[in-house]
């Protein structure tokens, strides 16, 4: 009797760690995903070279445009100074006229002393307002050939891009002409070698059954 009932305490308590283990889970392992690695486009010395010249073309674009705009706030800065000048000329013609008056009125040494400083000062304007009017006249041509110059580049870069678009979608369209030949002639080979095949394997059966 006292056998059994250590052989059942036994038994219960082998019950009871088997439930035990059983309860316990493996933890699950991460696995950590793995980055397609970045393919790496090799260009050649001339592809290198193209496009180092197209970075350059950007940048004399830009420089262009800049002089262009520069030149033409310098334009318009010459035309405001020219304005101005024209207007003290105005203002000093008619400071004049107004001291000639005066002298004609009532000559005397301070009328005549006035008289020869409104000159003196419509002399002075005069070579100012000459002086304007040359600046104007040079940044006018100067602006007018920034942009003469950034127009022209601008319009050879834009018929230069589009000829080299239509480069690139003529190759690319040959290269699709030629893949799908490649495909064909692929399919074709592939059809010649599996009649081949199937050829020989009939003349191979037909050898083995003439042979027993």
């Amino acid at each position: 009797m006292v056998a059994r009932k250590t052989t059942a305490k036994k038994s219960a308590v082998k019950k009871v760690v088997a439930k035990k283990v059983a309860t316990k889970k493996t933890p699950a392992k991460k696995v950590a995903a793995k980055k397609a690695p970045a393919v790496k486009v090799v260009l050649n010395p001339v592809q290198l070279l193209q496009k180092e010249i197209a970075a350059l073309e950007v940048k004399l674009e830009k420089a262009r445009q800049k002089m262009s705009t520069d030149a033409d706030k310098a334009l318009a800065k010459a035309k405001s100074a020219q304005t101005k000048a024209v207007a003290a000329l105005t203002k000093a013609n008619a400071a004049k006229k107004k001291a000639a008056d005066k002298v004609k009125a009532k000559k005397s040494a301070a009328t005549v002393k006035a008289l020869e400083a409104a000159k003196a000062k419509v002399e002075t304007t005069k070579q100012a307002a000459a002086a304007a009017k040359e600046v104007f006249a040079a940044a006018k041509v100067e602006a007018t050939t920034a942009k003469a110059d950034a127009d022209s580049a601008s319009a050879i870069t834009k018929a230069t891009a589009a000829v080299a678009k239509g480069q690139q979608k003529t190759a690319a369209a040959a290269a699709k002409k030629q893949a799908a030949a490649d495909k064909k002639a692929a399919a074709a080979a592939k059809k010649k070698d599996a009649a081949k095949a199937k050829k020989a394997a009939a003349k191979a059966k037909k050898a083995a059954t003439a042979a027993k």
